[in-house]
């Protein structure tokens, strides 16, 4: 990967004169973190870009959160939405989505069931059920009792994630628990590029920036456009990185003086 900053002029270069369409991780990317989920905005900076971008490419917000909650988080018009992890949509007001099987959505409560208690006992501990799928965050537990909660969580919920197949995300300050369905960002980001490719009559060249693990899907299938992992440098499939995700901004900021 090369840095975004010390590329900002290759990637001119690339773009100029092409119809681009962007695809947008939130929480992290356009988002900076926050103490809690809740508490998670768009970052000013990167709302008054973006709309300003409307005006001349296609652009979604991909999420792993519910898509109402999505919606909500970002409240920008005019532009299109994927959450749970682009089993949900909203591409130009128009909705769909994958189906998931009941025995999955009861499996991920049975998850919540058997951490919650244990959210009583490590204070920081906190619990994000989005329907289809469960995030656990330990941002705000002690760094030095973290191995211990990922131990407790991981023998709480063997015998629920063995029986269902669920899967399973650890990320330094978080797990989540999804749905074992064939379908991931990757899939929804060609969906979406073939929907505005036939409304336009034309096809883009996608930006995609992302710090998820499960943003890896999509830069996989994205390797002839602009892929950008926000965070340190690290295995990735991505074109690009930035261990500063205000420079997301600023790269926004750019694009919108084309």
């Amino acid at each position: 990967m090369r840095d975004l900053h010390h590329s900002l002029l290759s990637i001119d270069s690339f773009l100029k004169n092409k119809p681009i369409s962007l695809l947008l991780d939130f929480d992290g990317t356009v988002s900076d973190f926050a103490p809690t989920p809740r508490k998670a905005k768009i970052s000013p900076a990167a709302k008054r870009a973006l709309i300003k971008l409307r005006r001349t490419c296609p652009i979604v917000i991909i999420s792993g959160r519910p898509l109402h909650t999505l919606k909500r988080k970002v409240g920008i018009g005019g532009i299109s939405y994927a959450g749970d992890h682009g089993l949900t949509w909203e591409i130009d007001s128009r909705k769909g989505g994958m189906p998931v099987p009941e025995r999955y959505i009861q499996a991920i409560s049975a998850i919540g069931r058997r951490v919650r208690p244990i959210s009583r006992t490590y204070s920081g501990l906190l619990l994000e059920h989005k329907h289809t799928a469960l995030t656990v965050h330990f941002r705000n537990v002690p760094p030095s009792l973290r191995p211990s909660v990922k131990k407790v969580i991981t023998r709480a919920v063997h015998a629920v994630v063995e029986d269902s197949g669920l899967l399973i995300t650890w990320t330094k300050v978080a797990v989540e628990f999804r749905p074992p369905i064939k379908w991931n960002k990757g899939d929804f980001a060609k969906l979406f590029l073939r929907t505005i490719a036939r409304t336009f009559k034309h096809s883009f060249v996608p930006v995609y920036a992302g710090d998820e693990p499960s943003d890896e899907d999509a830069f996989k299938v994205m390797r002839k456009g602009i892929t950008i992992r926000v965070g340190s440098r690290g295995k990735s499939a991505a074109r690009f990185y930035t261990p500063r995700r205000y420079e997301i901004d600023e790269f926004l900021e750019r694009l919108s003086l084309r």
